[in-house]
Order: C-alpha cells, then structure tokens, then sequence
C-alpha cells in the first residue's frame, strides 16, 4: 500500500511532491556521491548564489510600492537572478515570493523544467536552513560574499566574510567606484564572477534593488541574458494575480509548474 502525503490526488505532481517534500525537511538528496550530493558537498560543488532582498526576508515582493503586482518587474527580477547563476556556475536558491499576505514558493509560478534544460542547478529557499546542507556542525557556511549596487551613485558594495572557526573571523567591505565609461551592469556581473574573494565564497547574496529597468534590459540582451530570457517558461501572465492569493497551507505538489510553463 502506498500513502502519498504530499499530494491532494494520488500519484500526480512527483516533481512537486519532492519540492514539497525538500521545503518540509524531509529529503535526504543522493548522498556523499563525488562530494557533490544534494546537500553534502565539498570544496569547487558548494557555490550557491541567493537573492538579498531587504524588507522582503530575501524574497520578490508583489507588494512593495515600485513593482506592486508587477509580473513583468518580477519575470525580468528572475531572468536577472538565473544569467548570474549560469554565468557565475553557481546553484540558485530559490527566492520565495510574496503576495500581499502569504509567502510562497517559486515553482508555483516558474517551470523548474526550463532551468534544468539551460544547466542550471537549485535547491530549495530554505536550503540554508536545512543543517544537512551546513558547511559544519554550527554555520552554514564556510564564507559568504554580499553584493549590492547603489541606486543613486554608480558604486557596488562588497562584503566579504570567511574562517575556519569563526565566521566574522576574517570580514573584508569595499566600495567600487564604477568609471563613467563603464555600464554599471556590466561592472556587477563582472565582480560577480572575477573578483577572485567573491568567486571563491560559498555563498554569494546579491542585491538588485539598484537596477534600473534600462539596466535590466541591458543584461537581458546579452547574448547570455537573450538565451535565459528566450529559455525560461512561466505559469503566470501578466495581469493574472490569481496565484498571489493562494493560501501558503493550500500550496501542494500538485500546484507546481514543473513542465507545464509558456
């Protein structure tokens, strides 16, 4: 006899079923298999890449003022986060999404089938919080590197944390004035995948608030933005708020977008 738990209806949803499966704690993954399993992971396999959003726990928000119910905003905020992820070699963590009262996850609204076909890897939004996934017995991380772009001036600010017994042991800011002849977007991603104490963090947060739609635009018509832009496939349409309003406790395996996004 087989009991499925994580589904409303019986044997639909395996994708959905293991994400849910994931967000509650109860995956194992595949191991220690060539220190690179799901969670256990050693050395050059564990580069994770988050999006750092203040005021939003480290989520998109449908809510705040500049991009309420903004699908668009929010689509091209995604595209961003998954041309860093690929070109950084990085495993993207997932950003929730918050509607106007309920977190959610984003497989609710992007077809994780169209990430996996362009190679990019991702875990969970509360992977890091899984003890499994820790880089030791008390953080989860052995060095984190953070990364914003100021809205107002062209500068990036970098901060970047490592050591072996404590992880403020060793805490590195900078301010990169950005020349004028130089686009700031092309300065971001540039640090984010050269800059020899960011390439070599675990954990990259970055900070997309000082983007501006321009600069998004920029990004997505290189020749790396064109190919996730034309890749990635979505379960949500512009003027369609429908899914915001779904209840967090009411989101099951059978409301994911695994191979059903446009």
């Amino acid at each position: 006899v087989a009991i499925h738990v994580l589904a409303a209806q019986p044997l639909q949803g395996p994708h959905g079923k293991q994400m849910v499966a994931k967000e509650l704690g109860a995956w194992f993954g595949s191991g220690r298999q060539l220190k690179g399993g799901y969670y256990h992971r050693e050395g050059i396999h564990r580069r994770y890449l988050f999006l750092e959003n203040p005021g939003a726990r480290g989520a998109h928000s449908f809510s705040q003022k500049s991009v309420y119910h903004n699908v668009h905003a929010f689509k091209m905020n995604i595209e961003i986060l998954v041309t860093l992820a690929k070109q950084t070699n990085r495993i993207l963590v997932l950003p929730q999404v918050l509607g106007d009262y309920y977190a959610q996850p984003l497989w609710l609204y992007l077809d994780l089938e169209s990430l996996e076909k362009i190679g990019v890897s991702y875990r969970e939004a509360n992977f890091a919080f899984n003890k499994k996934s820790w880089y030791s017995p008390t953080k989860p991380f052995g060095s984190v590197s953070q990364m914003a772009m100021e809205p107002l001036s062209k500068e990036i600010h970098l901060q970047t944390m490592k050591g072996e017994n404590d992880i403020n042991s060793n805490t590195n800011s900078s301010v990169w004035k950005i020349p004028s002849s130089v686009a700031k977007e092309d300065a971001f991603f540039s640090i984010a995948t050269v800059h020899p104490e960011v390439k070599e963090s675990e954990a990259l947060f970055i900070n997309l608030r000082g983007f501006t739609r321009a600069e998004y635009g920029s990004v997505l018509a290189t020749k790396e933005g064109q190919a996730v832009f034309n890749s990635l496939s979505w379960c949500i349409e512009e003027g369609n708020i429908e899914k915001m309003t779904i209840p967090a406790v009411k989101v099951g395996s059978t409301s994911d977008c695994y191979g059903k996004g446009r």
